[in-house]
């Protein structure tokens, strides 16, 4: 992808089966306290699997709000879907890999597919999850 730093990425930017970039993210403490904090501690303990499958969703986002950028304001997040091929551990690092998956006008509007893979330090797999977004520019 090439693209100006000051300048937003654009929907042209986009090439589909090329890589984004990636980061490292911790699921962190403060994470944990987050999602008790919405959802009570009553939901099962600390690192539950309904804690997990929402961590892995809050990373998978905010690897793509750090590597996806700087974008045009006005995108819309159509839709997301994810599976997980095993669940984080709170304290665990997760390296997210974006890649553009596919693009397409479809009605005058620009559709960008990105697909976000989530791995443990040992490079197996966590989750997959694909990200649908409309493209302002």
């Amino acid at each position: 992808m090439t693209h100006h730093h000051d300048a937003s990425i654009l929907f042209d930017d986009f090439i589909p089966g090329e890589s984004l970039g990636s980061c490292e993210l911790e699921y962190d403490e403060a994470l944990v306290q987050g999602w008790q904090r919405i959802f009570g501690r009553n939901q099962g303990r600390t690192g539950g699997k309904a804690e997990a499958a929402s961590a892995a969703v809050i990373l998978m986002m905010r690897a793509y709000l750090a590597v996806v950028s700087p974008r045009p304001p006005g995108n819309i997040q159509a839709r997301q879907s994810i599976e997980y091929a095993s669940l984080p551990q709170p304290g665990q690092s997760l390296l997210v890999a974006l890649d553009c998956q596919s693009k397409e006008m479809k009605r005058g509007r620009r559709y960008v597919e990105l697909l976000a893979q989530g791995s443990h330090s040992d490079g197996s797999p966590v989750f997959k999850g694909v990200l649908t977004l409309v493209w302002a520019a």
